[in-house]
């Protein structure tokens, strides 16, 4: 993979070990609702992370279809588009069901590069 990925991919593992500390605390959805701060700022980083994978080249992503490259950009979207109609528990069951599988194969591609 050419070096620009390898960028790509530490910025999507930045922007979920970001998600992780911002919500370091909160332990469920209501928590979560009422933290309009971190609800803002993990709102961003899935931004970041959609925004990124966007710029990751197809011939990338066709090696790894498993991930669900769309749904991600299309959260990004939906974030950056939704304004006050985000729907937090979409959010918060992205974050728990979601988040670390997807954290777990950015690493093995990662480890991949090598």
């Amino acid at each position: 993979m050419p070096r620009d990925v390898v960028i790509l991919l530490d910025d999507i593992l930045s922007a979920i070990d970001e998600i992780y500390q911002f919500l370091n605390g909160i332990d469920d959805l209501s928590q979560y609702k009422n933290d309009i701060l971190r609800k803002r700022a993990v709102e961003r980083d899935l931004e970041v992370i959609g925004e990124v994978v966007k710029k990751i080249p197809e011939s990338i992503k066709s090696l790894n279809p498993d991930i669900e490259w769309r749904q991600i950009a299309g959260l990004r979207d939906f974030i950056a588009h939704g304004y006050f109609e985000i729907d937090d528990s979409i959010i918060w069951n992205t974050i728990e069901n979601h988040l670390a599988p997807f954290r777990k194969r950015i690493l093995e591609m990662r480890a991949n590069l090598s």
